[in-house]
């Protein structure tokens, strides 16, 4: 799929309208750390950190669902419900990172965690 036209996006990749429609169900806590994810991702363009990145949203949605569980089991389970779009959106991220190279074709990956280099992220202001 040719994604976002700056990278190269597994054949299964959503059509475009569903990710925004998914990540507005992040709700609370999980959206500062989606917010990180996304700069990470989308405007550093550094897709290994990025495969960790997501792993920590995943992982800050199970720990609320779980916590939400234990006041009130069906409101843990309605938090439970976005884990199904975690887990794909894990995957398509961890697909992505594979199929973008950081050297062309070699098959050189970008590395799990964050390093200096030449990405540097800018803001509008």
């Amino acid at each position: 799929s040719a994604g976002f036209g700056d990278r190269v996006m597994p054949s299964w990749t959503p059509p475009g309208l569903i990710f925004p429609i998914m990540w507005l169900l992040v709700i609370g806590p999980l959206r500062a750390v989606g917010d990180v994810w996304n700069t990470i991702n989308n405007v550093e363009q550094r897709y290994g950190a990025s495969v960790t990145a997501v792993l920590c949203v995943t992982a800050s949605a199970l720990n609320a669902a779980i916590q939400y569980s234990m006041v009130d089991p069906q409101a843990g389970q309605l938090l439970g419900l976005p884990m199904i779009w975690f887990s794909v959106a894990t995957s398509l991220i961890t697909a992505t990172w594979k199929l973008n190279p950081t050297d062309g074709k070699e098959g050189t990956l970008d590395p799990l965690y964050p390093v200096e280099g030449e990405t540097k992220t800018r803001f509008m202001w």
